[in-house]
């Protein structure tokens, strides 16, 4: 299995806990299969969640309620950009610029997500982003994959609030 494919078994893995049930159908406090641990083998080699200096804290376009589009710059686009790295291949630069790549990496993540294509993340994007990233955060503490989790929980602590929704 390649690190996208794992990727794919653990958003699905989060998609049925989110739902209420288990991959493996037995008790809900039943400690992570063999199956869980590979599915997450690919999460644990994420890049560390972007880090905000002092200039990007102060500088919070729209306090985290603005879209965010092509053109942008900032530490809220890394966010954008890292979040959407977790869940669309191929990976793009984390660079703070919102350019032609970025715009389409949001576009093919809001297509898999039934959400709009425009390439804007606006209330509905970035709800979904934060939601999912909280699953797989969730989901790895779950399984007993704590360091596996440290990037999301790092992403949910310095980008929630600067993303729409």
């Amino acid at each position: 299995m390649n690190k996208w494919t794992m990727r794919s078994a653990a958003l699905l893995t989060t998609g049925i806990l989110a739902a209420g049930l288990t991959a493996c159908g037995g008790d809900d406090k039943a400690q992570g299969t063999t199956e869980d641990k590979a599915a997450t083998q690919s999460y644990e080699r994420m890049a560390p969640a972007p880090e905000p200096n002092a200039d990007d804290i102060a500088i919070k376009p729209g306090g985290g309620t603005a879209n965010i589009s092509a053109g942008a710059r900032g530490f809220h686009v890394k966010c954008v950009q890292w979040g959407v790295n977790a869940f669309v291949n191929p990976n793009i630069k984390v660079d703070g610029i919102f350019g032609a790549q970025t715009t389409k990496s949001v576009k093919k993540y809001q297509g898999e997500n039934g959400l709009g294509r425009d390439g804007v993340v606006g209330p509905k994007t970035g709800a979904k982003l934060k939601r999912q990233i909280a699953d797989v955060r969730h989901n790895l503490i779950r399984m007993g994959e704590t360091e596996a989790a440290k990037p999301y929980a790092k992403w949910m602590s310095n980008c929630n609030g600067q993303l729409p929704g």
